[in-house]
């Protein structure tokens, strides 16, 4: 089976406080441009057909088990509210899902035809184990959105856990590392170059959100404010508007991470992937094998030598994009998705049968298909708990 024959759902239910506000959908730059925060996995319609989908909360196991990090009270507003669906961040941008609540366009799990599917990826374990037994010739993954508590116990019915540290080592045999802010090494610039026609000079150094903690991000750090007037490049901040901050990193020669807390990388991928050099600490950022040798900074002094250099050396500079994206290419992209068709092929045979959508009754006279055997054995149930982390 080619790639281009595979068929991909991404799935989200309502109790989930991001991501994209769209109804069934495959075009990636309406999936991008309605994300609540972050950029959405739209690399996987990159390489094949994939249709992203937001289910309506299901209380059935093992939905449960994983829970939404949005406070109680504030629930209501993000499943029927179409501004201010998340309260506690009052800050958010909402202007392209402004008028459309999570309910208006969500549908019950048992509505969809997943039968169509090869590959199924959630976020959180939000479709009930009744559904993934009628469909056995799919292979069943998710995310856990948070990537803490539920990473290394697989949970109900499902077959992979999608875990969000990539390039973790002696990951269980059930388990895929696999990026949150999932992008081909020019999915952003496309979406920059191709729909908001961005044709902005690379000039600028975008402060990537976690060297400050002030939200929405107003004030330039002091140490941004040397490296500025040293290197005669702006600074750029980030912008909750999805579509101006993606401008703004295309725009941007550089992408840096200096100070503040440490981070997973989502947003080094999106520089990346908009061909922007990243300049950054190794020891802030869970990523940082994507961080080339003489992109590594400790100092605002080794940040203010390196664009001072780079800016004179245009080969070099072009080199070390073409580099970064090769490792991104290689270890973000293709491998994650690799390691999933080898798993769903183990589990489905490429000689086997797609498997019919379910009736809601088999009938008494028809045969029994007997379902393919489990790539690993159930693991234990975990307790309910409420997740506190917001990540960035």
């Amino acid at each position: 089976m080619q790639d281009k024959e595979y068929l991909f759902a991404c799935v989200k239910s309502t109790s989930y406080q991001d991501l994209w506000v769209s109804n069934i959908c495959n075009n990636a730059f309406n999936i991008f441009k309605s994300s609540m925060m972050r950029c959405p996995p739209i690399g996987l319609t990159e390489q094949f057909k994939t249709e992203f989908i937001i289910l309506k909360e299901s209380f059935e196991e093992p939905c449960q088990v994983i829970r939404s990090c949005i406070p109680e009270q504030f629930k209501k507003n993000l499943l029927y509210s179409a501004t201010l669906k998340n309260p506690s961040l009052p800050f958010l941008d909402e202007t392209h899902h402004k008028d459309t609540s999570l309910d208006s366009i969500s549908h019950k799990a048992d509505s969809i035809n997943w039968s169509k599917y090869h590959i199924v990826l959630t976020i959180n374990a939000c479709i009930p184990n009744r559904i993934i037994e009628k469909y056995p010739n799919v292979l069943w993954c998710y995310y856990v959105g948070e990537n803490d508590g539920c990473i290394d116990t697989l949970l109900g019915k499902y077959d992979v856990i999608l875990n969000q540290d990539v390039m973790r080592k002696n990951l269980p045999k059930y388990s895929v590392g696999f990026p949150y802010t999932f992008l081909g090494p020019k999915t952003i610039e496309t979406i920059n170059t191709l729909h908001l026609r961005n044709t902005e000079r690379k000039h600028g150094i975008f402060m990537e959100i976690n060297n400050t903690q002030e939200r929405p991000v107003k004030t330039v750090p002091n140490e941004f404010r040397v490296i500025s007037e040293q290197t005669q490049h702006p600074i750029l901040l980030h912008d909750q508007n999805i579509l101006e901050n993606t401008k703004k990193i295309y725009q941007a020669k550089y992408f840096v991470k200096l100070i503040g807390r440490f981070i997973r990388g989502n947003s080094v991928l999106e520089a990346i992937s908009a061909g922007t050099l990243l300049l950054a600490n190794r020891s802030l950022i869970a990523y940082s094998d994507l961080i080339l040798e003489n992109c590594h900074v400790e100092t605002k002094e080794d940040v203010i030598s390196k664009i001072q250099y780079y800016d004179k050396h245009p080969d070099e500079y072009a080199t070390l994009i073409r580099l970064q994206r090769a490792l991104l290419e290689k270890n973000y992209f293709i491998g994650p998705v690799k390691q999933l068709i080898e798993k769903y092929n183990i589990k489905i045979p490429t000689s086997a049968p797609r498997a019919a959508a379910a009736a809601p009754r088999a009938s008494a006279a028809a045969p029994q298909r007997r379902p393919p055997p489990r790539l690993w054995a159930p693991q234990p149930r975990i307790v309910p708990r409420q997740n506190t982390n917001i990540k960035e």
